[in-house]
Protein backbone atom coordinates (compact mmCIF):
# COMPACT_ATOMS: atom_id res chain seq x y z
CA UNK A 1 0.00 0.00 0.00
CA UNK A 2 1.29 3.47 -0.93
CA UNK A 3 0.41 6.57 1.12
CA UNK A 4 1.48 10.09 0.14
CA UNK A 5 2.40 11.96 3.32
CA UNK A 6 3.21 15.31 1.73
CA UNK A 7 6.09 17.59 0.75
CA UNK A 8 8.37 18.15 3.72
CA UNK A 9 11.77 19.62 4.49
CA UNK A 10 14.12 16.79 5.46
CA UNK A 11 17.59 17.08 6.95
CA UNK A 12 20.55 15.56 5.10
CA UNK A 13 21.43 13.49 8.17
CA UNK A 14 18.01 11.77 8.06
CA UNK A 15 18.40 10.37 4.52
CA UNK A 16 20.24 7.15 3.58
CA UNK A 17 21.48 8.11 0.15
CA UNK A 18 22.27 6.89 -2.41
CA UNK A 19 19.80 4.07 -1.87
CA UNK A 20 21.24 0.56 -1.74
CA UNK A 21 18.31 -0.49 -3.93
CA UNK A 22 18.77 2.05 -6.72
CA UNK A 23 18.54 -0.03 -9.94
CA UNK A 24 21.37 2.02 -11.48
CA UNK A 25 24.68 1.18 -9.88
CA UNK A 26 27.26 3.26 -11.76
CA UNK A 27 28.05 6.95 -11.51
CA UNK A 28 26.31 7.55 -8.19
CA UNK A 29 29.02 9.70 -6.65
CA UNK A 30 30.11 13.33 -6.57
CA UNK A 31 33.05 12.67 -8.93
CA UNK A 32 30.77 11.70 -11.80
CA UNK A 33 30.88 14.46 -14.49
CA UNK A 34 27.12 14.22 -15.08
CA UNK A 35 26.37 14.77 -11.40
CA UNK A 36 28.78 17.70 -11.36
CA UNK A 37 26.88 19.13 -14.33
CA UNK A 38 23.62 18.52 -12.49
CA UNK A 39 24.97 20.44 -9.49
CA UNK A 40 25.75 23.45 -11.72
CA UNK A 41 22.23 23.30 -13.15
CA UNK A 42 20.68 23.16 -9.66
CA UNK A 43 22.86 26.05 -8.53
CA UNK A 44 21.65 28.11 -11.49
CA UNK A 45 18.01 27.05 -11.77
CA UNK A 46 17.22 25.64 -8.35
CA UNK A 47 15.98 22.14 -7.50
CA UNK A 48 13.10 21.95 -10.01
CA UNK A 49 12.02 18.39 -9.17
CA UNK A 50 11.91 17.41 -5.49
CA UNK A 51 13.31 13.96 -4.75
CA UNK A 52 10.88 11.23 -3.71
CA UNK A 53 11.65 9.65 -0.34
CA UNK A 54 10.19 6.67 1.48
CA UNK A 55 9.65 6.93 5.23
CA UNK A 56 11.04 3.73 6.73
CA UNK A 57 9.97 1.98 9.90
CA UNK A 58 13.03 3.33 11.73
CA UNK A 59 11.87 6.91 10.87
CA UNK A 60 14.75 7.42 8.42
CA UNK A 61 14.29 8.12 4.72
CA UNK A 62 15.25 6.02 1.71
CA UNK A 63 15.29 7.64 -1.77
CA UNK A 64 12.92 6.16 -4.34
CA UNK A 65 13.81 8.79 -6.94
CA UNK A 66 16.46 11.50 -6.80
CA UNK A 67 19.71 9.91 -5.63
CA UNK A 68 21.71 11.94 -8.16
CA UNK A 69 19.99 15.16 -7.17
CA UNK A 70 20.69 14.45 -3.51
CA UNK A 71 24.38 13.79 -4.21
CA UNK A 72 24.62 17.02 -6.20
CA UNK A 73 22.62 19.00 -3.64
CA UNK A 74 24.27 17.70 -0.48
CA UNK A 75 27.76 16.54 -1.46
CA UNK A 76 28.66 19.16 -4.08
CA UNK A 77 26.56 22.20 -3.19
CA UNK A 78 26.89 21.44 0.54
CA UNK A 79 23.21 21.94 1.39
CA UNK A 80 21.95 20.69 4.74
CA UNK A 81 18.25 20.09 4.05
CA UNK A 82 15.96 19.46 1.09
CA UNK A 83 12.26 19.66 0.25
CA UNK A 84 11.05 16.21 -0.81
CA UNK A 85 7.87 14.30 -1.62
CA UNK A 86 7.37 11.76 1.17
CA UNK A 87 5.61 8.42 0.80
CA UNK A 88 4.96 5.56 3.16
CA UNK A 89 5.15 2.28 1.24
CA UNK A 90 5.02 -1.09 2.94
CA UNK A 91 4.91 -3.41 -0.09
CA UNK A 92 8.42 -4.31 -1.31
CA UNK A 93 7.24 -4.98 -4.86
CA UNK A 94 5.50 -1.60 -5.02
CA UNK A 95 8.69 0.15 -3.90
CA UNK A 96 10.55 -1.69 -6.67
CA UNK A 97 7.93 -0.61 -9.23
CA UNK A 98 8.27 3.02 -8.15
CA UNK A 99 12.07 2.93 -8.39
CA UNK A 100 12.02 1.28 -11.79
CA UNK A 101 9.44 3.70 -13.19
CA UNK A 102 11.46 6.68 -11.93
CA UNK A 103 14.66 5.44 -13.57
CA UNK A 104 13.29 3.82 -16.74
CA UNK A 105 14.11 6.60 -19.20
CA UNK A 106 17.54 7.49 -17.79
CA UNK A 107 20.10 7.15 -20.59
CA UNK A 108 22.62 5.42 -18.31
CA UNK A 109 20.14 2.74 -17.21
CA UNK A 110 21.24 -0.22 -19.33
CA UNK A 111 19.06 -2.91 -20.90
CA UNK A 112 20.67 -5.60 -18.73
CA UNK A 113 19.98 -3.59 -15.56
CA UNK A 114 16.35 -3.24 -16.63
CA UNK A 115 16.07 -6.94 -17.38
CA UNK A 116 17.68 -7.92 -14.10
CA UNK A 117 15.51 -5.55 -12.06
CA UNK A 118 12.33 -6.65 -13.88
CA UNK A 119 13.19 -10.27 -13.19
CA UNK A 120 13.72 -9.48 -9.49
CA UNK A 121 10.27 -7.87 -9.35
CA UNK A 122 8.74 -10.84 -11.14
CA UNK A 123 10.37 -13.21 -8.62
CA UNK A 124 8.87 -11.11 -5.80
CA UNK A 125 5.43 -11.28 -7.40
CA UNK A 126 5.56 -15.04 -8.04
CA UNK A 127 6.91 -15.76 -4.57
CA UNK A 128 4.10 -13.70 -3.04
CA UNK A 129 1.62 -15.79 -5.08
CA UNK A 130 3.34 -19.00 -3.88
CA UNK A 131 4.38 -19.90 -7.42
CA UNK A 132 7.75 -21.51 -6.85
CA UNK A 133 10.04 -22.78 -8.25
CA UNK A 134 10.00 -19.67 -10.42
CA UNK A 135 11.47 -21.21 -13.58
CA UNK A 136 8.82 -23.92 -13.66
CA UNK A 137 5.97 -21.39 -13.63
CA UNK A 138 7.76 -18.95 -15.95
CA UNK A 139 7.95 -21.66 -18.60
CA UNK A 140 4.16 -22.00 -18.62
CA UNK A 141 2.95 -19.66 -21.34
CA UNK A 142 -0.32 -18.65 -19.70
CA UNK A 143 1.26 -17.85 -16.34
CA UNK A 144 4.17 -16.03 -17.99
CA UNK A 145 1.70 -13.87 -19.93
CA UNK A 146 -0.19 -13.11 -16.70
CA UNK A 147 2.90 -11.69 -15.01
CA UNK A 148 4.13 -9.82 -18.07
CA UNK A 149 0.73 -8.15 -18.25
CA UNK A 150 0.94 -7.26 -14.55
CA UNK A 151 4.40 -5.71 -14.91
CA UNK A 152 3.46 -3.85 -18.09
CA UNK A 153 0.34 -2.42 -16.46
CA UNK A 154 2.17 -1.32 -13.32
CA UNK A 155 4.92 0.41 -15.33
CA UNK A 156 2.70 1.70 -18.15
CA UNK A 157 5.03 0.07 -20.69
CA UNK A 158 4.26 -2.27 -23.63
CA UNK A 159 4.22 -5.93 -22.63
CA UNK A 160 6.57 -6.72 -25.55
CA UNK A 161 9.13 -4.27 -24.13
CA UNK A 162 8.97 -5.87 -20.68
CA UNK A 163 9.33 -9.34 -22.25
CA UNK A 164 12.32 -8.23 -24.35
CA UNK A 165 14.31 -6.92 -21.39
CA UNK A 166 13.60 -9.97 -19.23
CA UNK A 167 14.49 -12.25 -22.14
CA UNK A 168 17.78 -10.39 -22.59
CA UNK A 169 18.64 -11.02 -18.94
CA UNK A 170 17.62 -14.69 -19.05
CA UNK A 171 19.65 -15.37 -22.20
CA UNK A 172 22.84 -14.74 -20.24
CA UNK A 173 24.04 -18.18 -19.08
CA UNK A 174 22.81 -18.70 -15.53
CA UNK A 175 26.24 -19.38 -14.04
CA UNK A 176 27.49 -15.98 -15.22
CA UNK A 177 24.58 -13.83 -14.02
CA UNK A 178 26.03 -13.82 -10.52
CA UNK A 179 29.24 -12.29 -11.86
CA UNK A 180 27.40 -9.15 -12.98
CA UNK A 181 27.27 -6.35 -10.42
CA UNK A 182 23.83 -5.49 -9.04
CA UNK A 183 25.04 -3.01 -6.45
CA UNK A 184 27.89 -0.57 -5.90
CA UNK A 185 29.36 -3.02 -3.39
CA UNK A 186 29.47 -5.66 -6.14
CA UNK A 187 31.48 -3.30 -8.34
CA UNK A 188 33.94 -2.66 -5.54
CA UNK A 189 34.32 -6.41 -4.96
CA UNK A 190 35.30 -6.90 -8.61
CA UNK A 191 32.14 -7.99 -10.38
CA UNK A 192 31.65 -6.77 -13.96
CA UNK A 193 29.45 -3.73 -14.56
CA UNK A 194 26.18 -4.14 -16.51
CA UNK A 195 27.49 -1.94 -19.34
CA UNK A 196 30.52 -4.21 -19.79
CA UNK A 197 28.32 -7.30 -19.45
CA UNK A 198 26.21 -6.14 -22.40
CA UNK A 199 29.34 -5.83 -24.53
CA UNK A 200 30.65 -9.25 -23.46
CA UNK A 201 27.33 -10.90 -24.26
CA UNK A 202 27.16 -9.20 -27.65
CA UNK A 203 30.60 -10.61 -28.54
CA UNK A 204 29.51 -14.08 -27.42
CA UNK A 205 26.33 -14.05 -29.50
CA UNK A 206 28.10 -12.62 -32.56
CA UNK A 207 30.73 -15.36 -32.66
CA UNK A 208 28.23 -18.03 -31.53
CA UNK A 209 30.29 -19.00 -28.49
CA UNK A 210 28.48 -17.30 -25.63
CA UNK A 211 29.74 -19.38 -22.69
CA UNK A 212 33.34 -19.47 -23.95
CA UNK A 213 33.36 -15.69 -24.35
CA UNK A 214 31.93 -15.15 -20.87
CA UNK A 215 34.54 -17.49 -19.39
CA UNK A 216 37.27 -15.64 -21.29
CA UNK A 217 36.28 -12.15 -20.15
CA UNK A 218 34.55 -12.82 -16.83
CA UNK A 219 36.26 -15.87 -15.29
CA UNK A 220 35.34 -17.02 -11.80
CA UNK A 221 38.91 -16.41 -10.70
CA UNK A 222 39.48 -12.92 -12.02
CA UNK A 223 42.92 -12.38 -13.52
CA UNK A 224 42.63 -8.91 -15.01
CA UNK A 225 39.95 -6.28 -15.44
CA UNK A 226 38.42 -6.04 -18.89
CA UNK A 227 37.96 -2.49 -20.18
CA UNK A 228 35.11 -0.96 -22.16
CA UNK A 229 37.65 0.17 -24.76
CA UNK A 230 38.91 -3.38 -25.22
CA UNK A 231 35.39 -4.76 -25.64
CA UNK A 232 34.45 -2.00 -28.09
CA UNK A 233 37.55 -2.68 -30.19
CA UNK A 234 36.71 -6.38 -30.40
CA UNK A 235 33.07 -5.68 -31.23
CA UNK A 236 34.20 -3.32 -33.96
CA UNK A 237 36.57 -5.95 -35.37
CA UNK A 238 33.65 -8.41 -35.44
CA UNK A 239 31.35 -5.86 -37.06
CA UNK A 240 33.69 -5.22 -39.99
CA UNK A 241 34.43 -8.90 -40.50
CA UNK A 242 37.99 -9.07 -39.18
CA UNK A 243 37.08 -11.37 -36.27
CA UNK A 244 34.57 -14.18 -36.79
CA UNK A 245 35.33 -16.97 -34.31
CA UNK A 246 36.07 -17.39 -30.61
CA UNK A 247 39.69 -18.34 -31.34
CA UNK A 248 40.07 -15.12 -33.33
CA UNK A 249 38.58 -13.18 -30.41
CA UNK A 250 41.27 -14.62 -28.12
CA UNK A 251 44.01 -13.93 -30.64
CA UNK A 252 42.83 -10.38 -31.21
CA UNK A 253 42.61 -9.78 -27.47
CA UNK A 254 46.09 -11.11 -26.77
CA UNK A 255 47.97 -9.70 -29.75
CA UNK A 256 46.12 -6.75 -31.22
CA UNK A 257 44.21 -4.93 -28.49
CA UNK A 258 47.34 -3.80 -26.58
CA UNK A 259 48.72 -2.25 -29.77
CA UNK A 260 45.54 -0.62 -31.00
CA UNK A 261 43.78 2.56 -30.03
CA UNK A 262 40.26 3.34 -31.17
CA UNK A 263 40.20 4.78 -34.68
CA UNK A 264 39.35 8.45 -34.52
CA UNK A 265 38.23 8.56 -38.13
CA UNK A 266 34.57 9.36 -38.65
CA UNK A 267 34.22 6.56 -41.16
CA UNK A 268 30.99 5.94 -43.01
CA UNK A 269 29.64 2.41 -42.98
CA UNK A 270 30.49 1.83 -46.67
CA UNK A 271 34.05 3.05 -46.04
CA UNK A 272 34.51 0.54 -43.23
CA UNK A 273 33.13 -2.18 -45.47
CA UNK A 274 35.56 -1.24 -48.25
CA UNK A 275 38.48 -1.37 -45.82
CA UNK A 276 37.30 -4.77 -44.53
CA UNK A 277 36.96 -6.03 -48.12
CA UNK A 278 40.50 -4.89 -48.96
CA UNK A 279 41.82 -6.58 -45.82
CA UNK A 280 40.05 -9.79 -46.82
CA UNK A 281 41.52 -9.68 -50.36
CA UNK A 282 44.99 -9.15 -48.90
CA UNK A 283 44.42 -11.81 -46.24
CA UNK A 284 45.43 -9.34 -43.55
CA UNK A 285 43.89 -7.30 -40.75
CA UNK A 286 41.93 -4.13 -41.32
CA UNK A 287 44.38 -2.10 -39.23
CA UNK A 288 47.14 -2.77 -41.75
CA UNK A 289 44.87 -1.44 -44.51
CA UNK A 290 44.42 1.80 -42.56
CA UNK A 291 48.14 2.06 -41.82
CA UNK A 292 49.08 1.15 -45.37
CA UNK A 293 46.79 3.88 -46.65
CA UNK A 294 48.65 6.41 -44.49
CA UNK A 295 52.03 5.32 -45.91
CA UNK A 296 50.73 5.57 -49.48
CA UNK A 297 49.23 8.99 -48.75
CA UNK A 298 52.61 10.24 -47.53
CA UNK A 299 54.13 9.34 -50.90
CA UNK A 300 51.31 11.01 -52.81
CA UNK A 301 50.66 14.12 -50.75
CA UNK A 302 49.34 16.29 -53.59
CA UNK A 303 46.73 13.66 -54.52
CA UNK A 304 45.77 13.33 -50.84
CA UNK A 305 45.37 17.10 -50.51
CA UNK A 306 43.07 17.14 -53.53
CA UNK A 307 40.94 14.21 -52.26
CA UNK A 308 40.65 15.71 -48.76
CA UNK A 309 39.25 18.92 -50.23
CA UNK A 310 36.67 16.94 -52.21
CA UNK A 311 35.44 14.75 -49.34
Amino acid sequence: MKEFIGIKTIQKTEIDYPSEDNPRIEGLNAKDPKIQGLAKSIQSEGLLYPPILRLKEDSRYDPIDGDRRLIAYFDILDKKEVKASIYKVSNIAEIAYMRLAANWDREDFSAIEKGSYLWDILVLEMTKDKRTPIDEYWNQRGIRNEYLTRLASSLAKPKSTIARYISMWLKIPRKFRGRIAKSREDLISGKISPSKAMRVDLIGRRVKAQEKVWEEFVPEEKTKDVTVKELDLINKAIRVGQVKTFDQVKEFREEKVPEWTETNFLLKKDEEQKAASLASQLNTEIGKVYRGGIHIAEEHFEELEKIVKEI
